[in-house]
């Protein structure tokens, strides 16, 4: 999981250091030997963002005297920019398209007829899950190809974790992973997997339950969204 965490703060752009930055990681010093700062960089007039190696995301003002925590949102005109979704976008797909794509069951239209691709963090037994590839054809039909992750929620070594990894381990991926949601027994099948890595990747990446989708801006979607909705929201 640290390692996961440690390869994503890689992903996240680090300032150059200054006077100010040198500063706040100075104040920072105990909290720095305590968790890990993996980079500082500032972001308004006195203002730094702090990315921890835990992969948290804090703020400080210049000196690190003292921290706030939560999203941090900007003022534009009449709008409300949360700025610090916007780094979790930029993060989430960032450590997306760091995949390797042999790991991820992808369900998607004819060949040229992709228009979007939606990561689906899903559960073999999740109700919602099973709904939703039920209907797998009804998305792909709208030229939306869905590439699942493991999100197993009973954790590592659950039943769901175990089914997960049968249905990888199988022969045909896809007739798997569909009969498995259908309820159907798949056979038992070992092999070097992703499906722990996946599941702590979910983690990180803030899931909390599935399925969680993560749209092509990196936004997350939480929950079950029909086809023509999803085909709506991405501009479809």
């Amino acid at each position: 999981m640290r390692a996961l965490l440690l390869t994503l703060a890689t992903l996240v752009s680090v300032a150059h250091a200054d006077p100010a930055t040198d500063s706040v990681r100075e104040g920072l010093k105990v909290l720095d030997q305590r968790v890990g700062i993996a980079s500082i960089k500032p972001i308004g007039e006195g203002l730094f963002e702090v990315r921890l190696a835990n992969g948290d995301q804090i703020y400080s003002v210049t000196g690190g005297k003292f921290l706030l925590t939560g999203d941090l949102y900007q003022v534009d005109g009449e709008a409300l920019v949360n700025l610090t979704e916007q780094d979790r976008n930029n993060e989430r797909l960032a450590a997306l398209q760091a995949l390797d794509p042999a790991d991820v069951v992808s369900f998607a239209p004819p060949a040229g007829k992709t228009q979007k691709v939606v990561y689906v963090f899903t559960d073999i037994d999740c109700g919602y899950c099973r709904k939703l590839h039920a209907e797998i054809d009804q998305y792909t039909a709208l030229g939306i190809e869905i590439r699942y992750l493991a999100f197993p929620r009973a954790g590592i070594g659950s039943d769901s974790y175990n089914k997960y990894v049968s249905a990888y381990c199988g022969s045909d991926q896809q007739a798997a992973l569909t009969a498995a949601k259908a309820g159907a027994p798949v056979a038992e099948a070992t092999c070097e997997n992703p499906i722990a890595a996946q599941y702590q990747l979910g983690q990180m990446m803030g899931v909390s339950g599935t399925p969680s989708m993560i749209l092509d801006n990196g936004q997350m979607v939480p929950g079950y969204v029909p086809a023509p909705d999803l085909a709506a929201q991405l501009g479809l």
